[in-house]
């Protein structure tokens, strides 16, 4: 009896690849390690002060993890995000040769760094729901004390 062709089971019908070793999955746990390696890197390692106070949010890449799109914040805030920009496309020979160390590919993904827009969009949602509710709590507030100012006054005259 023949033995079945690889990737097939025995009665000829193909394997389904497990869930670890499918291309989504093996990009999303790369796009961990280089998100770990890149944090740990800029905190310890680089020395530009452009870049000494800013946050890696995500790192998406491509298909054939050939790019590394990392998005970034500004710490608090903090600096004007196209020195910060600067800065990060200024270290990145640096952070790339420190990926392809720590991270084991063949080859090293270039880095693409983005300021993350999504994240100051969220917070500035928030800000606006937070003074929606205040808002909304005000005249409640109000109409609670105004009956109670009231009251007393109304108490008088019907005795």
């Amino acid at each position: 009896m023949s033995r079945p062709h690889r990737g097939r089971r025995a009665d000829g019908a193909a394997r389904a690849p497990s869930p670890s070793t499918t291309p989504a999955a093996r990009a999303d746990r790369v796009a961990t390690d280089i998100h770990a390696v890149l944090a740990r890197t800029l905190r310890e390692e680089v020395k530009d002060p452009r870049v000494s106070s800013v946050s890696i949010t995500a790192v998406r890449l491509s298909k054939d993890l050939s790019i590394a799109h990392v998005n970034f914040v500004p710490l608090g805030g903090q600096g004007d995000p196209e020195v910060v920009l600067a800065g990060l496309q200024a270290a990145a020979g640096f952070l790339r040769r420190v990926v392809g160390q720590q991270v084991r590919l063949r080859h090293t993904p270039d880095l693409q760094f983005h300021l993350d827009e999504g994240l100051d969009e969220s917070l500035r949602m928030t800000r606006m729901l937070q003074d929606l509710e205040a808002q909304r709590r005000e005249p409640a507030a109000e109409q609670r004390r105004e009956p109670a100012a009231q009251g007393p006054a109304a108490g008088e005259g019907e005795e």
